[in-house]
């Protein structure tokens, strides 16, 4: 069984791996996302919705994909 402190140390590693990223690539496809950090659709999505949340990115839509950006909030 997964304890919640063992869920948290997860999701703070992944949340941290994905503003690193952003930080050197400044933006970056949910697609790009998922293959670079090797997260699935749904962990992505999870961490940008926590993120965007708290200010650390943004997500944009241009043409038919979206974008997320790090912002200034983390």
């Amino acid at each position: 069984m997964v304890t919640p402190t063992e869920i948290s140390m997860k999701t703070d590693t992944k949340d941290s791996a994905m503003l690193d990223y952003l930080a050197k690539e400044r933006s970056a496809t949910i697609e790009q996302l998922m293959k670079c950090l090797d997260m699935s659709w749904e962990e992505v999505f999870a961490a940008v919705d926590r993120l965007s949340r708290s200010g650390g990115v943004r997500l944009m839509r241009a043409g038919g994909d979206y974008y997320v950006e790090r912002s200034g909030g983390i």
